[in-house]
């Protein structure tokens, strides 16, 4: 158990959103999704995250953020599959993540394996709920050489790539059903910015991750457990 404690202890948010970051992005209503890809060693999600802007509640109608796994042809979502169910965030029930403006909410651990992913997050706009963190936006004005405030975590594996897309959402759920089957439609590749591991598109859907204990450690872990049942049987 305590080797699984140590393990979990372990865990990294995707993307840092510091404690003082307030939207940019003066449109929308928008989804937002970010591409991220896992290699060779799998991850566990436990935690779904939505960006806060100013750190003072999410308002609106709130925020839904899901994860899907996708197939890309270039920079063309061509097709996906949901591998973790959305969660709901809405004004302060859900805790921030000290020190950053990213709310979480523990979500039952998904495993992901090697493949390419987004952090989908919809119904950031300036009418429907929060504004998002536009690294291009600055007061206003669209500025391509603007620094970004916001950066990435490449541990286990994980790294950031260039994918950053957005689609003009409505109050429902209907950005899900544009990444699955039927192919998808309405996603637009924001090629303004190309993105980096220091410096993600948006701030908006976010998540935590740990590395997949070895079945080693899970050997050990479970032997572990078992040598306390023993010594239980025997004092009682």
């Amino acid at each position: 158990m305590a080797l699984l404690a140590a393990s979990q202890a372990g865990a990294e948010i995707a993307y840092n959103f510091g404690p003082t970051l307030v939207g940019t992005q003066p449109d929308g209503n928008f989804s937002l999704g970010t591409e991220f890809t896992v290699g060779t060693t799998p991850i566990v999600i436990d935690q779904l995250g939505a960006f806060d802007s100013g750190a003072d509640g999410i308002g609106g109608v709130g925020i839904d953020v899901a994860i899907y796994s996708i197939t890309l042809n270039g920079t063309a979502i061509t097709g996906g599959s949901l591998v973790v169910p959305s969660f709901h965030f809405s004004g302060t029930a859900q805790s921030l993540l000290p020190g950053t403006t990213t709310r979480v909410a523990s979500i039952a651990p998904v495993t992901l394996y090697a493949g390419t992913y987004m952090v989908v997050a919809n119904h950031y706009g300036v009418s429907d709920s929060e504004v998002d963190y536009n690294p291009y936006w600055v007061d206003g004005v669209r500025s391509p050489t603007a620094p970004n405030a916001c950066s990435a975590n490449s541990a286990f594996g994980v790294t950031y790539g260039g994918g950053a897309y957005n689609y003009p959402d409505g109050n429902d759920l209907s950005w899900g059903s544009t990444i699955g089957s039927p192919l998808p439609t309405g996603w637009t590749y924001d090629d303004n910015w190309s993105g980096s591991p220091s410096a993600p598109r948006y701030a908006a859907g976010n998540f935590d991750f740990a590395e997949v204990p070895e079945p080693s450690t899970l050997a050990l872990a479970g032997l572990g457990s078992l040598s306390l049942l023993l010594l239980r049987r025997r004092e009682s």
